[in-house]
């Protein structure tokens, strides 16, 4: 299957994050109970919370639940460790970039419309911002996040630019090597997190879209 048509599921809805309520020991899992998916949020945003404040050291069941004022009892419904908290904190983190992320371009059918909205979030966007944050806090954590989600950030791209892709592919007469244009963006926001820029470099997203926005008017107008 070509990189065009595996790219063609370009509006599919990331899943959201599934987190079973726990049994007592020996029976079987219930279903997702979707009203407590709230209780699961809290949770998970307590859990970041600690993590940037505080850092993984600093982490345990009895500070999330004073953060998200529940009981260690309803915590442990969801969450048997803080291993599993973490793993869970991790999931959560990338679901709701692809729900940021779908949320930007997916209303979006003009190919060009929908490469300069995926700019303007890719290039200053709310993930980056908690990235760096985490990076001073618990960089160990942030750092297996990264290594673990590659092969996921290159694809969350491939989905939100398969209707640039195609344009583009149109207008070569050809395809494009889509999986690297799509790391090269990953690897850019990464780069953003890890080295941050300064002085003249503040400007660096605006460039950046500035010279892409012309690349594209370009292949536009051969």
């Amino acid at each position: 299957m070509s990189d065009r048509e595996n790219s063609k599921a370009s509006t599919v809805k990331p899943e959201a994050l599934k987190v079973r309520v726990r049994t007592a020991k020996g029976k079987r899992t219930t279903r997702t109970d979707h009203r407590s998916e709230r209780t699961v949020e809290d949770i998970m945003k307590a859990t970041f919370s600690v993590l940037m404040e505080k850092g993984a050291d600093s982490l345990s069941i009895r500070a999330v639940c004073e953060e998200a004022s529940i009981s260690r009892g309803t915590l442990y419904r969801y969450f048997a460790s803080k291993e599993e908290l973490i793993t869970a904190a991790a999931m959560y983190l990338r679901h709701q970039t692809d729900e940021r992320v779908a949320s930007v371009v997916n209303h979006i059918d003009d190919p060009a419309s929908r490469f300069e909205a995926f700019l303007d979030y890719s290039l200053v966007n709310i993930e980056a911002r908690e990235s760096r944050q985490l990076l001073q806090t618990e960089p160990a954590f942030l750092l297996n996040y990264f290594r673990e989600n590659f092969d996921h950030f290159k694809k969350r791209i491939d989905i939100a630019l398969a209707p640039v892709y195609d344009s583009w592919d149109e207008q070569l007469d050809g395809e494009l090597d889509r999986d690297l244009i799509s790391e090269m963006f990953v690897r850019f926001a990464l780069s953003k997190t890890l080295i941050p820029t300064s002085g003249r470099g503040q400007d660096l997203p605006q460039r950046v879209r500035k010279m892409l926005k012309l690349l594209y008017r370009s292949q536009g107008s051969s």
